[in-house]
């Protein structure tokens, strides 16, 4: 029996998606740079609330970076961060999230993301974040 190529590509997407339930990334670019540390988190975690679907939003737990970071930096630089279902629901563009309480036995993330300078005629940022639960 043959396979074509494409079948094999098919087959293999599906597996990934089986093998990663509840993962959600974001990726996206930003027209602000350079960042701080704090300020790329709390736009990723924002981020992930806006793709995430989920019914309640989530707030920054944890971060950590392992090298010193610099925000003009074109290499990829890396992060994680532990991110908390909080209580509450809404937009997350307007919500202030830092004043949400973290919901009693809520859902717990544990997340990596990633921070890139991209210099050019407009300077922009590219930041990633995948989620799986814990």
């Amino acid at each position: 029996m043959r396979h074509s190529r494409s079948g094999k590509l098919r087959m293999a997407r599906c597996w990934v998606f089986l093998l990663l339930p509840g993962t959600v990334s974001a990726l996206f670019y930003i027209n602000k740079p350079p960042m701080a540390f704090e300020e790329v988190s709390k736009l990723a975690v924002r981020q992930y609330n806006l793709e995430s679907g989920a019914e309640f939003l989530f707030r920054k737990g944890t971060t950590y970076h392992s090298n010193p970071w610099d925000p003009k930096s074109s290499q990829i630089q890396s992060f994680s961060v532990t991110i908390q279902e909080t209580v509450c629901k809404g937009n997350p563009e307007v919500a202030d999230i830092d004043r949400c309480d973290f919901k009693p036995k809520g859902v717990t993330k544990s997340c990596l993301g990633s921070y890139q300078y991209i210099y050019g005629e407009v300077k922009k940022a590219k930041i990633m974040i995948i989620c799986n639960n814990i």
